[in-house]
């Protein structure tokens, strides 16, 4: 049975990022996109226009900005997004300094945290730094056995900021994986 538990409303619809990014579509590309369907094709059906709006939208924090959007497009497994692009993915996801919640953590014994925008950053930064301190830089791999918790989080945006990888595990995989 598929019931449905839940539908926004449509003031609710109207209000999404989504719904935003779409009246920018229409108002830059004399579009009459409706609804997140139309949204959808119009990407299947111009996906470098697609993607160059919505870099734009999303105000993309670049070191450099690639000229082509999609290299190879016949050629899928060989297809480049944005290939002459230069960017650090968390100087995008720390850029809001704001008090508004970055992270909400429900711990297993109930305990609520709250993380804001300007914290997270302020926390990444100090990790960076120490990080940065013994001698982490881009290119190396770090790795972290820890638990889906803000910390977590945490780690792997102070790796990525200095340009190095991050994997980790969570002992929730326990000893057999």
């Amino acid at each position: 049975m598929n019931t449905m538990l839940w539908q926004p409303s449509s003031m609710e619809i109207d209000t999404t990022q989504a719904c935003d990014f779409m009246q920018e579509v229409n108002k830059q590309f004399q579009t009459k996109l409706g609804d997140f369907e139309d949204l959808y094709q119009w990407s299947c059906n111009y996906p470098e226009l697609f993607w160059s709006s919505f870099w734009d939208y999303a105000s993309i924090i670049a070191e450099k900005k690639s000229n082509q959007v999609l290299k190879n497009r016949e050629d899928f497994l060989n297809s480049e997004w944005f290939p002459q692009a230069k960017l650090n993915f968390a100087n995008n996801l720390l850029s809001d300094r704001s008090n508004n919640p970055a992270i909400v953590f429900w711990a297993e014994d109930k305990r609520k945290t709250y993380l804001s925008h300007l914290d997270l950053y302020k926390q990444v930064a100090r990790l960076s730094f120490w990080l940065k301190q013994n001698g982490v830089k881009k290119g190396d791999r770090v790795a972290g056995f820890l638990p889906n918790m803000p910390e977590t989080v945490i780690s792997m945006l102070a790796t990525a900021s200095l340009g190095a990888v991050w994997t980790s595990c969570s002992p929730d995989f326990g000893v057999q994986g």
